[in-house]
């Protein structure tokens, strides 16, 4: 790791829990120089267990640094962007084998300045291995990197069962049947080659993009509505549930749109509460 360095060796940690017998903390470090540092090795998904038991407070014998603590708030940003169901299957093209994974979506205005927030927080020394290029490891890089790790390690713990049932002896599984099981896999390596795969990437690619377009230029999102019935007089009466489809304002969540509202609008838009919604039907179509 490059670490700020002297002439002496590197700089001692801010939180090493000794005392300094010969006086090197004094030294001002005018340089950076690569050391090789002892280190533990975790799975992404074991990461985040660890990093969420740290102790909220440094313990007689123990002081926990900036980098850990760090890491588990971006631990947590991945619980909750999967507790959300804030993620997206992906398949990309890896040096010689086609990899599938979960990728976090963070188009939500709050989430996107918790990544900016953390990203300009990082700790230094979460860039500082050696080896990595100036495009690697800008903080943004590294926050993605981080969180990106975590959300798919986690989506597979939580995914215990198969997403598709087993594909009969008689024929080989296709590019998609392929593709959703590395996604529950312990291995995200797609167990199939051929053409398939690419045109499911090039497709799955245009969804990401539709997606990312649509949450960037609207003001209103598509959403549903669950809605429990009324008690019912007898259990042979018993109403069902209702799923009612709206467009929701981003910046003013209680301005909603019942989806029979958007139907019957014309093509001068839809006028709520004093906000114009241009395209109306485009927009809720748009986001089913």
């Amino acid at each position: 790791m490059l670490l700020p360095s002297h002439e002496h060796g590197p700089q001692a940690s801010p939180h090493l829990l000794r005392a300094d017998d010969d006086g090197a903390a004094s030294r001002r470090p005018d340089r950076l120089h690569p050391w090789v540092v002892p280190t533990a090795t975790f799975g992404a998904a074991d990461a985040v267990e660890f990093l969420l038991g740290l102790p909220g407070d440094d313990e007689p014998g123990l002081a926990i640094g900036d980098s850990p603590r760090f890491l588990a708030e971006i631990s947590k940003l991945g619980l909750e962007l999967l507790a959300r169901g804030r993620v997206m299957p992906t398949l990309a093209r890896g040096e010689d084998r086609w990899v599938a994974r979960w990728k976090p979506v963070a188009t939500d205005p709050a989430d996107a300045e918790r990544l900016q927030l953390l990203a300009e927080s990082m700790p230094p020394l979460l860039r500082a291995e050696v080896g990595l290029s100036e495009h690697a490891r800008t903080p943004e890089k590294i926050v993605d990197g981080a969180l990106g790790a975590f959300v798919d390690a986690c989506a597979r713990r939580f995914l215990t069962d198969p997403l598709l049932p087993p594909v009969a002896s008689r024929r080989a599984p296709s590019s998609v049947e392929a593709w959703i099981s590395a996604l529950t896999a312990a291995d995200p390596v797609v167990a199939e080659e051929g053409l398939g795969l690419a045109a499911l990437s090039e497709q799955l690619d245009a969804w990401r993009d539709a997606l990312e377009h649509y949450a960037a230029h609207r003001t209103f999102r598509t959403c549903f509505r669950l809605s429990a019935p009324e008690e019912p007089a007898s259990p042979v009466a018993a109403e069902p549930w209702r799923v009612e489809i709206l467009l929701q304002e981003k910046d003013d969540p209680s301005v909603l749109v019942p989806a029979q509202d958007v139907w019957s609008s014309n093509g001068d838009g839809l006028r709520v509460l004093g906000r114009l919604i241009e395209d109306p039907q485009e927009r809720l179509l748009g986001g089913l």
